[in-house]
């Protein structure tokens, strides 16, 4: 696809640094990584090479449409806004909720903090992975058709993703239970494949008392099992059958063995979302050939993530 005129000027109007963006780079400064500096002189050489190439005028100027998680659309608008649709109308009110949560210090986001964070703005760069998420429980729960229904998530964080799914499951008011995995502790080189190394000692910081308390409103149906992947999965209470399954884990090795040990309860019509799957290429490779042989649709969305549903013959 070449690039025209009048998109490569919108491009360049929005090479500023999202919220998410100045959140990690910030947190990443406290870490190993130093190229930030590198990378942010070239895109400002690139930017003003640019804009020098191609003036700016007004009159080949579009809105933005929606600016987040590294996407920027123009045209159309997201299906969120100005819909007539009640389960669009349904998301906004979720994530309205969220924002009222956040705000009252009732819902802490751990992975983003800085003292001047804008935790309002982050969400709406998250919107789209947000809505995703939202979607991908409405379509377990209206075609993996049961009495129960049993939701997996591996990788929990702050519980910001599973609160959409949650509330779903939730406000339609069937019988269901979450299942929530995580180790709430550092990533340790021994779950990690070498491409993926880069990874340890992230997310050092999550304590599930904190979670535990972000998803108090879901109290009576999620259950939280700590522990490392896949340890974690020899003790406990596992569901026989499920619904929906979010792996989310940045690593390539755990994902696998997350898929090795959920998928045969996976049930007809079942989801599973990949939150990683378009940001790490060794989860890519392990996904892409774990499903390879698999019955069922696959599709990769713009935000990164992937989505697998589940056919049983």
């Amino acid at each position: 696809m070449f690039l025209n005129k009048s998109y490569i000027i919108i491009l360049l109007d929005n090479i500023k640094m999202s919220e998410l963006e100045r959140i990690f780079l910030n947190k990443w400064r406290n870490k190993k990584f130093k190229s930030k500096s590198i990378i942010s002189k070239k895109i400002f050489y690139l930017k003003n090479y640019l804009k020098k190439l191609y003036p700016k005028s007004k009159n080949n100027m579009n809105k933005v449409s929606f600016s987040g998680w590294g996407m920027i659309t123009t045209f159309p608008k997201p299906p969120w806004k100005n819909s007539k649709s009640k389960d669009d109308q349904n998301f906004n009110d979720f994530h309205d909720e969220l924002c009222r949560l956040i705000k009252k210090k009732k819902f802490f986001l751990s992975q983003f903090y800085l003292p001047d964070t804008d935790y309002e703005k982050i969400l709406e760069e998250l919107k789209w992975r947000s809505y995703i998420i939202y979607n991908s429980a409405l379509l377990s729960l209206n075609f993996a058709k049961r009495d129960k229904f049993n939701i997996v998530e591996c990788g929990v964080c702050d519980g910001l993703t599973v609160f959409f799914a949650l509330k779903v499951y939730k406000f339609k008011k069937v019988n269901f239970k979450g299942y929530l995995y995580d180790s709430f502790d550092e990533m340790k080189e021994e779950h990690l494949v070498d491409k993926d190394k880069n990874q340890s000692g992230n997310y050092n910081y999550l304590k599930i008392e904190q979670t535990q308390k972000n998803l108090e409103m879901f109290e009576n149906e999620v259950v939280f099992l700590k522990g490392y992947i896949p340890n974690v999965f020899q003790n406990g209470d596992h569901p026989d059958e499920i619904s929906w399954l979010h792996i989310d884990l940045n690593s390539s090795k755990t994902t696998f063995e997350t898929m090795e040990f959920f998928y045969p309860k996976i049930v007809n019509n079942g989801i599973i979302i990949f939150d990683d799957y378009g940001m790490f290429d060794t989860t890519k490779e392990v996904v892409d050939d774990f499903l390879k042989n698999k019955k069922g649709h696959f599709i990769s969305y713009p935000t990164g993530q992937g989505m697998f549903i589940k056919k049983v013959e």
